[in-house]
């Protein structure tokens, strides 16, 4: 792959700096030839979230532009999201969605903020894409959006956990339908 993204590395802005030449050494020779990094990571509080995005120069005929943090404040401080605009039109995001939390203590922003605003963000790039390119969007969603997702649909804590509230799952079905993206991964396994 060209673009990996990974999720929830929990570094910090100085971890980055000593550990980036190590990471990319591996990728250098796992996936033969150079790669660069784009990290996001949360200042809002140490060993926590953060989102790193691994690229070759060339990916989608070049990377022309990365950014980090753009979709609300909590996103910047937390390092929620990376974003590669690629010279063939395409828009890749990694994304780490902010979980409810225990008792759903984050459930309301989740769904009615973070959900709304990452909606919104999402519609402007892809106009901005346009004809040309398009969005890939891939990351840790938080959610369970089938019953198929879930080991045990039908146990009775499921309704109040994290992940698995009908808001949640209503919500990304809607960014699903709303914006007209496909979860490749369902797509490709309708079975798993």
């Amino acid at each position: 792959s060209d673009s990996p993204m990974l999720q929830e590395h929990k570094l910090q802005d100085i971890n980055v700096a000593e550990l980036e030449p190590k990471v990319l050494q591996i990728f250098n020779r796992a996936c033969f030839g150079e790669h660069r990094a784009a990290w996001a990571v949360s200042t809002a509080r140490k060993g926590y979230s953060g989102v790193c995005a691994i690229f070759r120069d060339s990916a989608g005929g070049g990377v022309s532009k990365t950014t980090a943090g753009e979709i609300d404040q909590v996103d910047a401080a937390e390092g929620r999201s990376v974003r590669l605009d690629l010279e063939c039109g395409l828009i890749v995001i990694g994304m780490y969605v902010p979980n409810s939390g225990q008792k759903l203590a984050r459930l309301d922003y989740r769904v009615n903020v973070w959900d709304m605003k990452l909606r919104s963000y999402l519609r402007d790039l892809d106009r901005k894409a346009g004809r040309r390119g398009g969005l890939v969007i891939c990351g840790d969603f938080n959610v369970a959006h089938q019953d198929i997702d879930i080991w045990n649909p039908e146990a009775h804590q499921i309704k109040r956990q994290a992940g698995t509230t009908a808001p949640e799952r209503e919500s990304f079905a809607n960014l699903l339908k709303e914006l007209d993206l496909v979860d490749a991964f369902r797509h490709g396994n309708p079975e798993a």
